[in-house]
């Protein structure tokens, strides 16, 4: 990433980095997720919600809040999420993932129906863990595979 682009955030948890010149993905309707990156220069996901002070309470903080530091199976964790102090703008900060759904529907490949099988059982399973919440924008492009444990999992609630 060039350092010259690169935007730095503070957040209740931790200090971030982040490209806005290096979206992943498109715009969606709660924000755009960037290339992003800790101080120690580890990969993150950083989204920037189109929110204003008087959204602050909003569902997406809310539950980014109440789900990071869990631990889950089918379940992107949430590394931290709120107000930058500076720029007054909401984040929300996650790993960044390998790849969705959406980009393995895009390849072409094919697939058995028992690799799609243990698809949908992990999109499930991560439904279950939460199951308190709902997902309210479940589509191919939100489910990801984490790099660290290369199975599916949940992501932008």
């Amino acid at each position: 990433m060039s350092e010259i682009a690169m935007q730095i955030i503070r957040l209740p948890k931790g200090i971030y980095e982040y490209d806005p010149h290096r979206p992943l993905g498109k715009r969606g309707g709660f924000g755009q997720v960037y290339c992003g990156r800790t101080p120690e220069n580890k990969n993150l996901a950083v989204k920037k919600l189109h929110l204003t002070a008087a959204d602050a309470a909003h569902r997406e903080l809310r539950i980014a809040n109440e789900l990071s530091g869990q631990t889950f199976q089918n379940v992107m964790p949430f590394v931290d999420a709120g107000e930058d102090a500076e720029s007054g703008s909401y984040f929300v900060v996650m790993p960044r993932a390998e790849k969705s759904l959406q980009d393995l529907i895009d390849s072409g490949a094919k697939h058995t129906p028992a690799e799609a099988a243990a698809i949908m059982l992990d999109v499930l399973g991560g439904l279950l863990e939460v199951s308190n919440l709902v997902h309210r924008d479940l589509k191919p492009a939100n489910i990801l595979l984490h790099p660290v444990k290369h199975q599916t999992e949940l992501a932008s609630w």
